[in-house]
């Protein structure tokens, strides 16, 4: 009795989960108030309360800024997306949706296409979200950086250390 009521329920979860959707993350890579980058931001936040709303949610990271370290960050950020595509981005909008979709412009002719990319993502079993991978590539990096330009310079400071002492016992 009790392998029939776990089968029943594992089966009920495959059922369950096989209709299940993601909620797909939508990037726009802008460039602030520019004309194009807030017409494809007005359209993500018009799409956001139609009936698509609870398909996505999408993210504005401004690229081109007058803050500079801001600006590197993100662009930094924006630059790795791009090269999941092989691709190097000249201007905003850059717009990625899941691992499967970028778009680097935006025009009212390429809405039922964006649609159509948070549908497919939705219902995708290889959904990624390539901003969550590419920060944690650039954090690993980073650390790697930092690791890097601590120990050589301590490698050296113990080397040059080492040949200093080895020099004086051998003066003595």
């Amino acid at each position: 009795m009790k392998k029939l009521i776990c089968l029943l329920i594992v089966s009920l979860a495959l059922i369950v989960n096989v209709n299940a959707k993601n909620k797909v993350k939508v990037y726009i890579f802008t460039q602030g108030e520019e004309e194009i980058s807030s017409s494809a931001v007005k359209f993500f936040k018009e799409l956001k309360d139609s009936e698509y709303g609870d398909l996505f949610d999408y993210k504005e990271i401004e690229v081109w800024t007058k803050n500079w370290e801001e600006d590197y960050d993100n662009r930094k950020l924006a630059d790795k997306v791009a090269s999941y595509f092989d691709e190097t981005i000249y201007g905003a909008p850059y717009i990625v949706i899941g691992n499967k979709y970028h778009l680097s412009t935006y025009t009212e002719e390429y809405q039922e296409e964006l649609i159509e990319a948070i549908e497919k993502a939705s219902t995708s079993k290889k959904y990624e979200d390539l901003i969550e991978k590419a920060k944690k590539e650039i954090k690993s990096q980073n650390v790697k950086d930092t690791i890097a330009i601590i120990i050589i310079p301590l490698t050296a400071i113990i080397v040059v250390g080492g040949f200093i002492i080895i020099a004086r016992k051998n003066n003595d």
